[in-house]
């Protein structure tokens, strides 16, 4: 029996120490940059940056710091993705960038580094400049009555042009000629919006290229959650199973709150919890209960965050 023991001891090691083998070792490689030239000079605020990419990386880490690696004050950026192109948004002043390329268990040598000098645009030409939009952000779900839109500055701006409509803009709701950075507004109705943006050089006359997000207004809180195990005044004699409690929310919720309560009145809390599974194992998430009367509820979120009604207040006795 021992000797059978040593041998799958011996078995399992092995297995575990060539797992690492499939991970391909590229400790020394290096990423190759491709775009901007070191020491690249520009006048536009958006900046693309671009390397070619390499066998066996799985992500790749991009950084920006300004003025240079040796003499960091700022780190601008610090990413990691799974592409080989990235934009990013950097004032007047000189960076210094660099890109590693990263899998499971190794990460390239590090690494070719470049410089790239953004000066300020005396000719407040916008016609090259692009808008970075902050809030709210792509894709985002929100139940606010008042919607803030924000931007960064841009030098050389003179107001901003904010326009809300459909995807193709052919229908537009609002128009606003804004002179700072932000603008709030409420909107009536439930739906998804698309917006726009550019900023406009009065004594040039150019303007940016439009930029667009979309968010989707929800303020409809969702339906409240039903409880389906155990039952109201059911006896559990064991908590061995794999699901204790069990319930059922509506098909937009994102998360659900689950309550037990030791009385009625819901004034002694045993658990409080943000789950995303319908269904709660007490033991096996190390709650173990006494004999005697529990109560519990569930109260539903959606994705822009509003909150159902609680479920009713069911209780269950441990034996």
């Amino acid at each position: 029996m021992k000797t059978k023991l040593l041998t799958l001891v011996a078995v399992i090691t092995l297995f575990e120490g060539c797992r690492d083998v499939f991970v391909p070792d590229i400790s020394k490689e290096m990423i190759n940059l491709v775009a901007p030239a070191d020491h690249f000079q520009t006048d536009e605020n958006q900046v693309s940056f671009f390397w070619n990419p390499l066998t066996d990386v799985d992500e790749y880490s991009l950084q920006i710091v300004t003025p240079s690696f040796d003499s960091i004050v700022q780190v601008v950026l610090d990413t990691v993705i799974t592409d080989t192109q990235f934009s990013w948004f950097l004032d007047d002043g000189t960076y210094e960038w660099n890109v590693v390329g990263l899998n499971e268990a190794y990460q390239t040598d590090c690494c070719e580094t470049r410089t790239i000098t953004v000066v300020d645009n005396l000719s407040n030409d916008l016609s090259n400049q692009n808008v970075q939009l902050l809030t709210p952000a792509e894709g985002s779900f929100m139940n606010n009555e008042s919607i803030l839109f924000s931007w960064q500055e841009l030098t050389g701006a003179d107001k901003y042009i904010l326009q809300i409509g459909d995807e193709n803009f052919t229908s537009i709701s609002l128009q606003k000629e804004v002179i700072e950075s932000f603008f709030s507004t409420s909107i009536d109705n439930d739906g998804i919006y698309f917006w726009r943006l550019r900023a406009e050089n009065n004594s040039t006359n150019t303007f940016t290229a439009w930029a667009q997000r979309s968010f989707t207004l929800d303020r409809l809180p969702p339906v409240a959650p039903q409880l389906d195990y155990p039952m109201d005044l059911d006896t559990l004699v064991t908590l061995n199973q794999t699901d204790d409690l069990i319930w059922t929310s509506a098909e937009d919720v994102i998360s659900d709150s689950l309550c037990i309560y030791y009385d009625s009145n819901q004034d002694s809390l045993l658990l409080g919890v943000f789950l995303q599974a319908m269904e709660y194992d007490l033991d096996g998430n190390g709650i173990f209960l006494t004999p005697g009367d529990y109560f519990w509820k569930v109260i539903s979120f959606d994705q822009a965050g509003n909150a159902s009604v609680p479920s009713d207040l069911f209780s269950f006795i441990i034996e």
